[in-house]
């Protein structure tokens, strides 16, 4: 089939290029249009799900596997961050985006250990990093994502490390990992073109807001506006007991002296 007019067989690739450098451009605000309330509730339920479950299967699935009986204290400790985790971001009021980070990588360090003390291939903790791949993928700007996504790599394939696997089981290990970096990445796309145009209308709405409240002929503020810092202004000589004075004037034909 003849290619369509202006268009080579390689511009597919071009454009899918520059698609990759403007994802991964920095940008002066990379977390804009983010709802990072609904990042730090998440965090916290995704942070208490793992505790809960990893809590749940270590009776199951003994943490012995690699250094004996310290490895319940180990795993304890484990836990223990885990737990502390989720009680934070639920009790945090504004959560950083530093911070939301830093608990991804806890958490994938966590789920790691985890699966290092209890089996390495055949450990149950190995799919909880499937939830954490989606969950930051979903939640950080695609800069910070790649830089997880290697980490995620490097946990989900850390076995290979630690144990001695036939060609099919390395087979199994690449394509499960293989999976979670699609996963991450399909959510973060997703993720990030709800931001932007979240972003897109916040900004639409400042702009409107503003506009409403100055005169479209003088560029002074109008009644709107008055209104509004009056109300502030008042609100703040209350607090502080502060002195303050008002100027009313009106100007004849105003208007036609604006116009001359």
């Amino acid at each position: 089939m003849p290619a369509t007019q202006g268009q080579t067989p390689a511009s597919a690739p071009r454009r899918a290029a520059r698609a990759l450098r403007g994802a991964l451009a920095r940008s002066p605000d990379p977390y804009a249009g983010a709802n990072l309330d609904l990042v730090r509730r998440l965090g916290a339920v995704m942070l208490a799900f793992t505790f809960v479950l990893a809590a749940a299967l270590l009776p199951l699935a003994h943490p012995t596997d690699h250094i004996g009986t310290t490895g319940w204290a180990v795993a304890s400790a484990t836990l223990a961050v885990l737990s502390a985790g989720a009680v934070r971001l639920a009790k945090l009021r504004e959560l950083r985006p530093d911070e939301a980070l830093a608990w991804c990588y806890a958490a994938l360090v966590a789920i790691a250990v985890l699966v290092w003390l209890t089996g390495g291939r055949d450990s149950p903790y190995y799919s909880l990093v499937l939830v954490w791949a989606g969950y930051t993928g979903a939640s950080h700007p695609p800069r910070r994502v790649a830089v997880f996504l290697v980490a995620l790599l490097a946990a989900g394939l850390s076995p290979l490390l630690y144990e001695s696997l036939s060609s099919a089981t390395i087979g199994s290990f690449v394509v499960r990992v293989a999976v979670w970096g699609v996963l991450t990445v399909m959510a973060n796309a997703w993720s990030q073109s709800v931001r932007n145009q979240r972003a897109a209308l916040m900004a639409g709405a400042r702009e409107a807001q503003d506009e409403a409240r100055v005169d479209a002929l003088t560029g002074l503020g109008n009644r709107r506006g008055f209104d509004e810092s009056l109300g502030r202004h008042m609100s703040l000589a209350r607090r502080t007991g502060s002195p303050l004075s008002i100027v009313v004037a009106d100007l004849d034909d105003f208007k036609t002296i604006n116009d001359t």
